[in-house]
């Protein structure tokens, strides 16, 4: 597949609800370490490669201040209204108005040897045109058995156009954490594009 490879991480609940007011609408520490370790932490064998993380706005706002930048990867905030100005503080943080000038500055031959994979990190936006892009490659859902207040929402996709696939690296089965139980699922494409031309939400 070529390069890059998009890799969305999301956490949703029953109704694929993901945050609420700009927050998570849950406390889950130890998904929220899977998620950081799978996000922040190069493959061995990558050669000292680092990851890259593309954010939406309100998701990067969410980024509590001395998490910023994102652990040890190269950012991209997809926005329309932030500039250069809104990140002048941080190393390797790029802004774009769209994904496809991402995927273009990803693809640059400097920035090429130094990213091994590419995450989506949302929010719902970023997920949709992760979603409809032929860069998509896998989903890493986490499934939340459990409902909450949630004003965010994952788009809608049809599992049946997906493979799902192993992970050695993700939380195998039903992982129980202050009483709520989740289990995360890994989903391939099968070369379908765009994922959700007939079931966004």
């Amino acid at each position: 597949m070529e390069f890059p490879r998009l890799e969305l991480m999301v956490a949703a609940d029953t109704n694929l609800g993901i945050g609420k007011e700009n927050k998570m609408a849950w406390h889950l520490p130890t998904e929220f370490s899977y998620y950081r370790r799978m996000t922040t932490s190069p493959a061995p064998g990558s050669s000292g490669k680092v990851h890259a993380s593309i954010f939406a706005t309100k998701t990067w706002q969410s980024i509590p201040q001395e998490m910023k930048p994102w652990g040890n990867t190269i950012c991209f905030i997809l926005s329309r209204s932030m500039t250069a100005k809104d990140v002048q503080g941080y190393s390797d943080v790029y802004i774009h108005s769209n994904l496809e000038d991402i995927i273009a500055h990803i693809r640059l031959p400097e920035m090429r040897k130094r990213i091994d994979r590419v995450w989506m990190h949302g929010g719902a936006f970023g997920y949709q045109e992760a979603l409809r892009s032929k860069h998509f490659y896998r989903i890493y859902h986490t499934k939340i058995h459990a409902e909450f207040q949630c004003d965010v929402f994952f788009p809608r996709y049809d599992e049946n156009r997906l493979k799902l696939v192993h992970d050695p690296d993700v939380p195998q089965g039903i992982q129980v954490d202050r009483g709520i139980s989740y289990q995360v699922h890994v989903y391939e494409t099968t070369g379908v594009c765009p994922l959700i031309e007939d079931f966004a939400r």
